[in-house]
């Protein structure tokens, strides 16, 4: 299991993430175009990126996955929508740190549900709590962020004309989730209720990052793993895993575009083919080198 974890605050966005306008904010692109209406509730279907420096994020995440930069939008409602081979995978929004306070950016991965009135409904009974309110956006769906029962950030969103296709993510997606937390039994009591998740524990004594898979109508959409005691300062957190071909020649394009290796390939974890990198603003990310099995693969 990895033992270091990116100490990720996000006090200051607090009220902050509430900010973003409704009215005026630049139109964003639609998942599916023409609409099919297909929904994948479970599925990770986008992520945010909130920093204080868009430019030198967006220089490093282009080098980095090749992905191409659109602003949209003018000064502080501007947005910067992130296309991996054309397709809208992520986006990025300006928001500075609080008065007399010092944090680093965070990623925040949104989640599709089929209703997301009902969903937020449930917040108050399972200790959870709405950061940002829902909202509508032309051609994208309603959206909202919220805060779990251990603190930890994620949005849900309900699209308007269907999810992404339900397949494994290309070269430079976004394509798996997890969930730090300290008491893993408690997330799954609310990520079950929330999300639909069904959890399958995991055998501690394999070399793998997570403790739980968790899975929707039989797929498996993102994983469950517990903050060591060692790391008291560590909170709550999601970390979003983008697909590499290559995991070694990704961290080394990361470090010299401006980036930070928190945790290097470690043949006794996932045969090495995971890092944990935090961009030049702090935000952390995990690069994935992932291969689906084949029939000629033992």
């Amino acid at each position: 299991m990895i033992t270091r974890l990116p100490k990720v605050s996000v006090i200051c966005f607090v009220g902050i993430l509430g900010s973003l306008p409704a009215a005026g904010f630049p139109e964003l692109p639609a998942f599916q175009d023409p609409p099919t209406n297909d929904h994948h509730p479970g599925q990770l279907i986008w992520a945010d990126l909130f920093t204080e420096d868009v430019s030198a994020c967006t220089r490093f995440y282009t080098g980095l996955f090749d992905w191409t930069a659109e602003t949209l939008g003018k000064k502080k409602d501007a947005y910067t929508l992130f296309r991996n081979n054309g397709r809208p995978v992520a986006g990025v929004i300006y928001r500075p740190a609080g008065k007399g306070e010092t944090t680093k950016g965070i990623w925040i991965p949104y989640f599709s549900v089929s209703g997301l009135d009902d969903t937020l409904g449930k917040l108050p009974g399972l200790d959870g709590q709405v950061e940002v309110p829902a909202r509508d956006f032309p051609k994208r769906g309603s959206q909202a962020i919220i805060r779990d029962n251990q603190g930890a950030l994620l949005g849900l969103m309900q699209t308007s004309q269907g999810d992404p296709d339900d397949f494994l993510g290309d070269y430079g997606d976004l394509i798996w989730a997890q969930l730090w937390v300290r008491d893993s039994d408690a997330s799954i009591g609310f990520y079950r209720e929330i999300l639909g998740f069904v959890t399958t524990d995991y055998d501690p004594e394999k070399d793998e990052i997570y403790d739980h898979l968790w899975s929707n109508n039989g797929i498996l959409r993102a994983s469950l793993g517990t903050i060591p005691e060692s790391m008291p300062e560590a909170r709550p957190n999601w970390l979003g895993f983008v697909r590499v071909k290559d995991v070694e020649a990704a961290v080394s394009r990361a470090v010299a575009l401006g980036g930070t290796v928190y945790f290097k390939p470690n043949p006794e974890v996932q045969q090495g083919r995971v890092a944990v990198i935090e961009d030049p603003a702090g935000a952390a990310i995990v690069l994935m080198e992932y291969e689906p099995e084949t029939e000629d693969q033992p």
